[in-house]
């Protein structure tokens, strides 16, 4: 039987809920409006319930405590819902039998037989030991990689004066003998163009920003912890300045208003001009306002991450970087995308097959916005099928394979959550 008591630091907070359940008949409930924040909730409930069980429950469901979003809380208060409450319990439940479980089992199976470990207790956790395994098993890959010998052809052209990089179609081969050969073939041959392919590009804006992206971009980028990152999200959210970051929704439903939050990021100079685009360009405009793609994650709880005050007299370096990477991608999502035009080149060489790529972009979109992301390409000569040209450069270059690389903050998140291990918190 699991037991739930109040910590003996929390007995003031609980004396104060009983004394203010007397004196009420309502009983309005502001937690955090996701399954943790229903479970405290209900916390709350049990507590007072005690005292006077007449009382009256309500919800109050908001995504920011900027005045507008509380105000409209509280003119549309709902019913708190059991079910979220009963679904964390059950989980904890199940990760405290298990954590017991096989804490048992591991203390027991290693006590004595390792010098190097000298707890007298080896705690498991189920969000923990899976994600070592990740870890461990990249590390075994690592170590049991051979480095092998490879040899590949690099090729260089100078064509109507513009230096062309061209790419071997073969990429590499692990035979000396028969990389040489090829060699000597492309050595003594000319360069004939066989296809040119124009095609339209696009390099697509992002998706809303949910809390596992946030994590994942901020290490990326911000070079912070995830558990850095979620405790200057909740400052920011407490502030009144970003929505609640614990989300797993990349949709804005239609209710909220895109273009007045938009509008709210005016005052701040990093994004006036951007903002004042997005608003004021007409419909036909690249640079116009564009509703926002949808992504694949939706909890019905909470919109995605979003700017929702002025954040331009932030102080606090991590609170103006995690502020600034929140802000630039809503409003990249509100951009248009990036568009260019791409020319994909097929060469043959003595027989061997090259490529090369070149790109124009005519329209860069969410990137003017969105600093940490890059489009570029080579703008390549006019080229035609059948047309002969000289090489100017050709080596055989010589290498060896690397084994794959150690997992970062940002692979472990993403692992994390392919595997549907943990949640928000734990993840941080």
């Amino acid at each position: 039987q699991v037991e739930f008591r109040v910590a003996d630091d929390k007995l003031p907070l609980k004396q104060q809920l009983e004394q203010e359940a007397r004196q009420n008949d309502w009983l309005v409930l502001w937690l955090d409006c996701d399954r943790e924040g229903e479970a405290i909730a209900y916390e709350v409930v049990d507590v007072c319930r005690k005292k006077k069980a007449s009382l009256d429950l309500y919800r109050a469901v908001f995504s920011s405590v900027d005045k507008q979003s509380i105000q409209q809380a509280w003119r549309s208060l709902q019913r708190p819902d059991k079910r979220k409450a009963d679904a964390v319990a059950a989980r904890s439940e199940l990760d405290l039998r298990a954590g017991a479980a096989f804490t048992r089992f591991q203390t027991f199976r290693i006590d004595g037989r390792y010098e190097d470990v000298q707890t007298k207790v080896v705690s498991y956790g189920p969000c923990q030991f899976p994600t070592l395994g990740f870890i461990v098993q990249r590390q075994q890959e690592i170590e049991a990689h051979a480095h092998k010998q490879f040899w590949k052809i690099d090729l260089a052209t100078k064509i109507d004066q513009q230096h062309v990089k061209w790419s071997w179609r073969r990429k590499r081969v692990f035979d000396e003998v028969v990389a040489s050969l090829l060699f000597e073939r492309v050595l003594e041959s000319p360069g004939t163009i066989e296809r040119v392919q124009p095609k339209p590009a696009t390099k697509v804006r992002p998706v809303p920003l949910c809390t596992l992206e946030l994590q994942k971009r901020a290490s990326r980028w911000l070079r912070l912890a995830p558990d850095a990152t979620m405790e200057v999200a909740e400052k920011l959210y407490q502030n009144a300045l970003i929505s609640y970051p614990r989300t797993e929704t990349e949709i804005f439903k239609p209710g909220l208003d895109l273009r007045d939050l938009i509008d709210r990021q005016r005052g701040d100079p990093r994004f006036a001009s951007f903002c004042g685009d997005l608003l004021d360009k007409p419909a036909n405009d690249p640079r116009s306002f564009c509703q926002p793609r949808a992504g694949k994650r939706d909890d019905e709880a909470h919109p995605p991450i979003h700017p929702t005050g002025d954040g331009s007299q932030l102080t606090d370096p991590r609170q103006k970087a995690v502020f600034e990477l929140v802000t630039r991608h809503f409003l990249a999502c509100c951009a248009k995308d990036g568009v260019g035009r791409q020319t994909l080149v097929d060469a043959d060489i003595g027989g061997e097959k090259f490529e090369a790529r070149g790109l124009i972009i005519d329209q860069r979109g969410w990137l003017d916005i969105y600093r940490w992301e890059r489009w570029s390409g080579t703008q390549l000569p006019l080229l035609q099928e059948g047309q002969l040209f000289d090489i100017t450069k050709v080596e055989l270059v010589a290498g060896k394979t690397q084994p794959p690389p150690l997992l970062t903050e940002a692979d472990l998140l993403a692992k994390m959550d392919a595997h549907g291990i943990g949640t928000d918190a734990t993840m941080a």
